[in-house]
């Protein structure tokens, strides 16, 4: 039945050319010879079993007809040919036909006019998503077609390959590594019919790598289960080692030559739902403890797996060794495709900074310096990493020493460390960790960072130095006595211990400092014969509630061995002062009276601070006098009579009380000045007290026995116990002494 439904159409097709010639011919008014030369192919099995041809093979003369099951007698006169647009229109029958039985065939072969007429579509979607070092992977989309018979590939427009058409993809090898090629594809149809080029691609194979496919590396060994090297469009070189490995244990080891040198390795894997994780390890150094192959869907990937050093040995194993599987997977199979060499060039370290500290610290703000050490010749230091507890905090141009970490909370304890990093990324160990608690309890005042500073017109700067608080100060450039500069700051209202962190050097001014107009420092000199920054204490300072106070720098003179005037401002600090009730009583006549066994609390609050007290006789007697200091602070204390003339000098060290007695008669008067030694002073209270002769206070047993003594001297009431035994032998003695309130 099949043959006959072949041939049925074959007679109709041939008898609509002549049709269409004679028509041809008649239109012209002559008769056209036609002369018909079809080979036809039928390779479908049939009842009849055989296969009728119709050759082509020979030339025929366009006067005669030879070879045709079909002559048709030439006229006496010649005919045109049949025209090119004529055999465009001639329809194609390339279908699929459905026969009575329900079967289907492909349409006989069409004549050779025809051939002309038949096309089919171009494959889509060419790409290359996998390359090595010596191949490109191409895949593409298989066109809407029955029609396509294979597929050709074409490289740098050459072919190169062909593939049969269930294939939609292809590994073209033999590359050069780090080369880009272009690429493009068409189909073929059974008959060699040609579709249009698919678009074209450009594709770079690898460079700078060392490409090994697993299912290439020959001598590899393994624990026993079934390898198989398995075709895919997403493998390296379109294959990968899948190694059925079904237990902990089973191992699959891979040789391959590689120079000496260190490497970094990378692996290209096949992952799935029954993959299991192994230890890789490289010459039997474990380079990955648990590498997982799992993942939920099917994927290739590719994974850095870290720096391998190898050896000058011949050949090299890189070995997988199971270890276990995920939790979702259902087996233990590795999918291995392929593994990467980059060859590392080895960097020298380059050295660690040195003498690292902290010179300066504000509330907020630290400053951190170091010393950088030779590096080798080949080093350059490209920059530093400072970490604050454990925690990269910043990283800075390799040309400074010095940094000024910021944002910082007060009264707290930092660590921190520094390393180099050279020009190639290498990183020095890291230097000593220091310790750094910022400032509490004062407020800090930058003045390179107060908005609204006003002076007398000459040049101002914020130079950066290492011992600058917050790693800047103010730099005036004062030239002559009267320049001023005067920096606005905010303050609550209060009583405040004022200091100065200041810039000394040979060309410096001396500068009246005052604080909303009031005189607080006279003569600030900040002459030094050598660069350097101090802390000084200046005094105490009463702010009042406006919204705005000043500290004003007047220059009013300068050294006799500085160059010029120059003030180099850095910071201030307010601290909250204790309120000292008895000021003022800074000289004799204003000296505070104290009256006899009273305990007296002050304070020095500045290096200039005097405290004068007068204490007058109510009796004819020896008196006490005691003085304790602020445990840190050296303070010394000086009694003059009403003339003013010394009568004892005492000094006081390391807090310890101090006391010293004399005989006044009554009515009779004397000053105590406290002062600091040293220009010492604290915002902890000295304590005075002056007492009259002991009068002491015994107390009997009813065996008449001692038992306890108490009296009070100086800032302490004393008690002294006895203790006997049953037969009244004393046993003890001890001594309580107890600080008055």
């Amino acid at each position: 039945m099949l043959t006959i439904v072949r041939k049925s159409i074959y007679l109709l097709v041939v008898i609509l050319l002549i049709f269409q010639a004679t028509v041809f011919a008649d239109s012209n008014g002559s008769k056209l010879a036609t002369t018909l030369s079809v080979n036809q192919k039928v390779d479908k099995n049939t009842s009849e079993g055989n296969n009728n041809e119709i050759s082509d093979d020979n030339e025929a003369d366009p006067n005669s007809v030879q070879n045709s099951d079909f002559p048709i007698e030439p006229d006496s006169s010649q005919a045109p040919p049949l025209d090119q647009s004529e055999e465009e229109q001639i329809p194609s029958f390339e279908e699929e036909v459905e026969l009575s039985d329900g079967e289907t065939s492909d349409l006989l072969d069409l004549p050779a006019q025809l051939k002309g007429a038949i096309t089919i579509a171009a494959p889509t979607a060419l790409k290359s998503r996998i390359h090595s070092d010596t191949t490109v992977n191409l895949e593409w989309t298989h066109p809407d077609s029955t029609q396509v018979g294979s597929f050709e590939i074409y490289k740098d427009d050459l072919v190169i390959g062909s593939v049969s058409r269930t294939k939609t993809f292809y590994t073209v090898t033999g590359l050069s590594p780090g080369t880009t090629y272009s690429f493009k594809i068409r189909a073929l149809a059974q008959d060699q019919v040609a579709s249009e080029f698919s678009e074209t691609i450009a594709a770079t194979t690898l460079s700078g790598k060392q490409v090994y496919e697993f299912e290439q590396l020959e001598g590899l060994t393994h624990s026993g289960d079934r390898l198989t090297m398995q075709e895919e469009s997403q493998s390296s070189a379109g294959r990968h080692a899948f190694y059925e490995s079904n237990a902990v244990g089973d191992y699959i080891e891979f040789p391959f030559v590689a120079e000496q040198g260190i490497y970094q390795l990378d692996l290209r894997i096949r992952q799935f739902n029954n993959r299991g994780i192994a230890k890789v390890t490289v010459d039997g150094v474990a380079v990955a403890q648990s590498l997982d192959l799992y993942n939920l869907t099917s994927r290739h990937i590719d994974t850095q797996i870290g720096q391998v050093t190898l050896d000058n040995r011949a050949t090299h194993t890189i070995r997988f060794e199971v270890t276990g599987k995920n939790a979702s997977s259902s087996n233990y199979i590795l999918g291995l495709d392929a593994m990467y060499l980059t060859k590392q060039v080895v960097h020298a370290t380059p050295k660690t900074p040195t003498n690292f500290k902290s010179g300066i610290q504000s509330d907020t703000t630290v400053n951190l310096e170091w010393s950088a050490p030779t590096q080798e010749p080949d080093v350059v230091i490209d920059a530093y990493e400072i970490y604050q507890d454990d925690a990269l905090a910043a990283t800075i141009a390799g040309t400074k020493t010095f940094y000024t970490i910021t944002g910082l909370i007060p009264g707290t304890s930092y660590v921190f460390k520094i390393r180099s990093i050279s020009q190639n990324q290498v990183a020095s160990e890291f230097s000593q960790s220091v310790n750094v608690t910022t400032l509490s309890g004062k407020q800090v005042y930058e003045f390179e960072q107060l908005v609204g500073y006003t002076h007398s017109g000459d040049r101002l700067t914020m130079q950066e130095e290492s011992k600058s608080s917050a790693g800047r100060h103010a730099f005036y450039e004062s030239n002559a006595v009267g320049d001023y500069i005067e920096f606005p700051f905010v303050a609550e209202q209060g009583r405040y211990q004022l200091d100065l962190r200041i810039r000394q050097f040979n060309n410096r001014g001396i500068a009246k400092v005052t604080v909303d107009g009031v005189a607080v420092a006279q003569s600030l000199d900040l002459y030094n014969l050598t660069s350097r920054h101090i802390d000084t204490q200046i005094g105490q300072v009463t702010l009042d509630n406006r919204a705005t106070h000043t500290i004003r720098f007047e220059v009013t003179g300068k050294n006799t061995a500085s160059s010029n005037y120059i003030l180099g401002l850095d910071a201030f600090y307010l601290t909250t002062a204790s309120l000292d009730t008895f000021e003022p009583n800074d000289t004799p006549e204003t000296a505070t009276p104290i009256n006899v066994s009273q305990k007296y609390e002050s304070y020095i609050s500045s290096k200039l601070d005097k405290d004068f007290y007068k204490f007058t006789a109510t009796e004819n007697t020896t008196y006490f006098f005691t003085l304790q200091s602020p445990s840190d602070r050296r303070y010394k204390v000086e009694v003059f009579n009403s003339s003013m003339q010394p009568s004892v000098v005492k000094k006081l060290v390391d807090g310890r009380d101090v006391h010293f007695s004399g005989y006044m008669p009554s009515g009779s008067f004397v000053y105590i000045r406290v002062s600091s030694e040293g220009e010492d002073y604290s915002f902890e209270p000295y304590r005075l007290r002056v007492s009259p002769a002991s009068t002491k206070q015994y107390f009997y047993d009813d065996a008449n026995r001692l038992i306890k003594t108490e009296y009070f001297q100086g800032l302490y009431k004393y008690q002294i116990q006895y203790i006997y035994d049953r037969n009244g032998n004393l046993l003890n003695k001890s001594t309580e002494k107890t600080v008055l309130e």
